[in-house]
């Protein structure tokens, strides 16, 4: 298995799997979609966060 480090590398190529119009619409759709990890993840610290002061006192 042959692996790149550039930055190209990491999008992965999205000629032939979409329609153009459809194109257009995964370019908002995706980042939103990985926007909700970021913030599932953070969610998750600050409830971390607050199990561990409860635990604490």
């Amino acid at each position: 298995m042959e692996c790149q480090l550039s930055s190209g590398a990491a999008d992965p190529p999205r000629e032939g799997y979409l329609a153009p119009p459809d194109l257009h619409a995964a370019n908002y759709i995706l980042p939103a979609a990985a926007l909700t990890y970021v913030a599932s993840s953070l969610f998750s610290l600050v409830n971390m966060r607050r199990w561990i002061q409860l635990v604490r006192y």
